[in-house]
């Protein structure tokens, strides 16, 4: 044997040991899966299983007597005869484009294309005008020719869906979209030519059907369920295989090792002759409104029953068949073919029974998202009492501050007034006392909720029914007992979405989670510990995507606003939280912390938040948008308007009532202490006065730091500047490994939905798409962690340097928690910055916010001769501007050292009362 030929003995021995070592995954649409999931729970349509089995036997004869096969696709004379890759292209263009041709027109009216002396409707009108087009030299079925706008313009594909009567084609420029984007997708992955696709899909009918679900969005065909499962149906992807399979007779293109897998096509046509036949039964609103033929909505639970049904039913009807022929060569491809073709027949005599239903149905790019959005908006809308709405209110009218709407409004009762103007040591004492009901309080805190939502955007579920439910107990209990169920006992506390509250969904701003029951075993654990000390949860609120920006907004909810400016951000990611409290929509509220995500919208709400040292409160089971990830820890704390609802709140959970540590494995057996500072004691406080290094702040907090140094040593406190050390270090590392980490955690499930990400997610997305998404390795691990300790150890030695002339090292460092006070929307989306908070996080230090003023335009005057420190400072200075965020809160931080949580909350208690003096 020569060095240059292969040694057959040799190859036969690796592909042995490689095919032993290797897990083949086989393909599955998990089409079926889905069709019977929802046959299991339909109400709406049903299976007659003895007309169904009689249904199967009446088809197998049909079938045998008309000779129905694949070679039936290839008879008609609109399909293409040859076997080669013109009639791909062909059946590719045509399945992309095929969807929603019923109209509400007489037959002599409707769409219809005139070719070869002929009037064609429905499904072959589309076919008639591809061969036309092709006739006349226009190349219809060129993925180049969809991609170039200056050929394929408007009013060519007009011309191409020219019709011979007064209507048009149904859903023009959304078929045109189609063809577009699968241009384009067919030009970045497939060298511009769908056999690629087929050769990728290596003779697997259920590889291509998800491999076009996959790269081709408007294929991607599934729904929400009940608000329980997601299933698919993949209609177009499967027929596109089908056609494929038949018009080249199962060979060459067409030839699919497993085309059984493929599911009858869930369409009009075929539920309306399986009804015909006896075999589906719709309940009587359903059948009442197909026959009336009004519109069922896309999406909606009787369309998926009527889909998920019908792809069950003939599943049943081909083992029936199979049962009494086992020999038979048929599939549901064949069954739906004769069926839609036996319905089409039955039409043309005027032998129609009922309607088919009327679902306008397609998916482009950007689609499936918003359907599972509007399900979920729709889901807490329709929760929310209309008579706790504001009525006849114009956004346009509103003022520009809206925290006093309550009073100014006129809509709640001096009693509910009060009570939402009472911070929670006041409730839980008036509870306690019995002068309120917990019941009184709860619908109180609704009414407010819903009226900051109206405002603000900043609710997701709305808690209520089962809320009323619970105040209701408690009232019970206490009434009953004279006791109360733990320190919380009746008091309404929001929570940030992320918190899981069975059965309701905990969507972090995804679509892929907007309408995903939980289970009752994956509740948070801080959600049972509140629960167990008497708390009453009534709202959740909204976070950004995956809670990994600085603003509140998302594909499912929207965009949240600010209370105090209404043009500003609540910030992220616990936004929703910060804006539903400065309009006192909530007494108390949990947020979560990863990189700022309590402190921001803490302080551009005007609120006091505490973020803690990782391990002090129970984190396990909330909901994160980077799951697994420890190189940053993420943190559960409170968010209130008072310091004292912070301490309430701190010591009801640290409490040996409630010993977290017995149910979360990274929960220190720490209970919360009290009095930690010496009372008269003074402290030694560094403050960073203007910049870090990197960020310079805008005047009005360069005011508050100045303001509350002057208090400070009014007091008798030492305030000196304190110079940090290594921070754009820090941020950038904390930055890089957000995006690294997060890139395949958060991208990989957006790309589910085809949900777009866009402004500060975007390297998120560029990361991702560099195939560096998830593939850090143990080496540049080691180093991330490496160096993130080399930082923390750094910082505790520059701290306990501060320990200079005999003194103590200095209790806590007074910083800006943004450079902002409140940005305006949009504007972090393009100057992302976390410089103030973020480092913190790494650090693993406790922060407690707290408010000193507010921006005043008269006082607050931009910098007239300044150097920036770099591009983005310059770009957060170009955007002050002190008419604009005249009025918005300037909120500092109080840092301490790891573990002095309680330290932080006196020290903070501290500088308040020292401002409040100094005022």
């Amino acid at each position: 044997m020569s060095d240059d030929e292969a040694d057959p003995e040799l190859l036969e021995l690796l592909r042995q040991h490689f095919m032993k070592s290797a897990v083949i995954e086989v393909p599955e649409t998990h089409v079926l899966d889905g069709a019977e999931y929802v046959y299991n729970n339909s109400i709406d349509v049903a299976i007659d299983y003895q007309s169904t089995k009689a249904a199967a036997t009446m088809i197998y004869e049909e079938m045998q007597k008309k000779e129905y096969s694949t070679q039936t696709w290839s008879v008609h004379e609109l399909h293409p005869k040859e076997k080669n890759e013109r009639t791909v292209d062909f059946i590719f263009t045509m399945d992309l484009l095929n969807f929603s041709f019923w109209s509400e027109n007489p037959d002599d009216e409707r769409f219809a294309i005139e070719y070869r002396s002929k009037k064609w409707t429905g499904y072959w009108s589309l076919v008639a005008a591809l061969q036309r087009a092709l006739d006349e030299d226009i190349p219809v079925t060129s993925s180049d020719f969809w991609q170039n706008e200056l050929e394929c313009t408007e009013e060519v594909m007009k011309h191409v869906f020219r019709s011979c009567t007064e209507e048009e084609i149904p859903m023009f420029a959304e078929r045109l979209s189609c063809l577009r984007e699968a241009g384009r997708v067919l030009y970045e992955k497939y060298e511009c030519r769908f056999s690629r696709c087929i050769e990728a899909a290596n003779h697997s009918a259920a590889a291509l059907v998800n491999l076009l679900a996959k790269d081709f969005p408007c294929f991607n065909d599934a729904a929400q369920f009940e608000g329980r499962k997601t299933v698919r149906f993949l209609k177009r992807a499967q027929i596109c295989v089908a056609d494929i399979w038949a018009a080249f007779n199962g060979e060459g293109y067409g030839q699919f090792n497993d085309i059984d897998k493929i599911t009858m096509f869930a369409d009009y046509r075929v539920p309306q002759i399986l009804n015909t036949l006896g075999c589906l039964w719709y309940s009587p609103p359903l059948e009442h409104t197909i026959r009336q033929k009004k519109p069922i909505e896309s999406g909606h639970t009787w369309e998926i029953q009527l889909r998920g049904c019908s792809i069950w039913c003939v599943e049943l009807i081909r083992r029936e068949i199979l049962r009494q022929h086992p020999d038979a060569k048929v599939n549901a491809i064949l069954i739906d073919f004769f069926l839609y073709d036996t319905m089409k027949e039955r039409e043309a005599e005027r032998k129609e029974e009922i309607p088919h239903h009327r679902t306008r149905y397609f998916l482009i790019m950007g689609q499936k998202y918003k359907e599972m959005a509007a399900i979920a908006q729709k889901r807490r809308d329709d929760a929310i009492p209309t008579e706790y709405l504001l009525k006849n209110i114009s956004k346009a009218d509103l003022p520009r501050n809206l925290t006093g709407i309550h009073r100014s409004s006129g809509h709640f009762t001096p009693e509910e007034l009060q009570i939402i103007e009472t911070e929670p040591e006041g409730i839980l004492s008036n509870i306690k006392q019995g002068k309120w009901t917990s019941l009184e309080v709860t619908k109180a805190f609704c009414k407010s909720a819903v009226v900051a939502q109206q405002l603000t955007n900043c609710l997701t579920e709305i808690l209520f029914k089962e809320a009323f439910d619970r105040a209701q107990f408690l009232d019970s209990y206490l009434k009953r007992t004279g006791k109360t169920i733990g320190p919380l006992h009746g008091l309404p506390i929001s929570l940030k979405d992320c918190m899981i509250v069975p059965p309701h969904p905990a969507s972090v701003g995804m679509a892929c989670y907007a309408n995903e029951p939980t289970k009752p075993e994956d509740e948070t654990i801080l959600v049972t510990l509140l629960r167990k000390l008497g708390a009453v949860f009534y709202v959740k609120t909204t976070t950004p995507t995956a809670m990994m920006m600085m603003e509140t907004i998302s594909n499912v909810w929207g965009e949240t606003n600010n209370a105090y400016q209404s043009g500003t951000s609540p910030g992220g990611s616990s936004g929703g939280e910060g804006a539903l409290i400065s309009l006192k929509g909530s007494p108390l509220g949990i947020g979560t912390d990863i990189g700022g995500s309590i402190r921001l919208p803490s302080a551009f709400n005007n609120l006091y938040g505490l973020k803690p040292t990782f391990g002090r409160f129970p984190g396990y089971g909330s909901k994160s948008g980077i799951p697994g990830q420890d190189f940053i820890y993420a943190n559960n704390g409170p968010m209130a308007r008072s310091l004292e609802s912070l301490k309430i709140y701190c010591k009801a959970v640290l409490s040996q009532e409630a010993a977290p540590w017995l149910y979360d494995p990274k929960c220190f057996a720490i209970p919360w202490r009290e009095d930690v500072i010496p009372k008269g004691r003074k402290l030694r406080i560094g403050i960073i006065s203007d910049n870090d290094g990197e960020i310079t702040v805008h005047p009005p907090i360069i005011r508050g730091l100045a303001m509350t140094k002057k208090a400070l040593e009014a007091a008798g406190h030492e305030v000196f500047e304190w110079t940090p050390i290594s921070h754009p270090e820090i941020v950038k590392g904390v930055n890089e490994a957000f995006f690294t980490l997060g890139g395949a955690a958060i991208i990989g499930l957006t790309k589910q939905n085809e949900e777009p990400v866009f402004g500060s997610m975007k390297p998120y997305e560029e990361i991702y798409n560099k195939g560096e998404a998830g593939t850090l390795g143990p080496t540049k691990l080691r180093e991330m962690i490496y160096q993130r300790n080399a930082y923390q150890k750094q910082y505790v030695d520059h701290w306990t340097a501060t320990a200079v002339d005999g003194k103590e090292p200095m209790d806590a460092i007074i910083t800006a928690t943004s450079p902002w006070t409140a940005p305006r929307l949009g504007i972090t989306q393009k100057l992302f910055c976390i410089n103030y908070t973020g480092v913190w996080n790494l650090l693993d230090y406790p922060v407690c916010t707290f408010p000193v003023t507010f921006a005043d335009k008269n006082i607050d005057k931009k910098r007239d001769s300044w150097v920036p420190l770099n591009d983005l400072d310059a770009g957060i200075q170009a955007d002050y501007d002190p008419e604009f965020y005249d009025g918005t809160p300037v909120v500092l931080q109080c840092v301490g050292r790891r573990f002095e949580d309680e330290k932080v909350l006196d020290m903070t208690s501290i500088i308040a009362d020292a401002l409040k003096a100094h005022s």
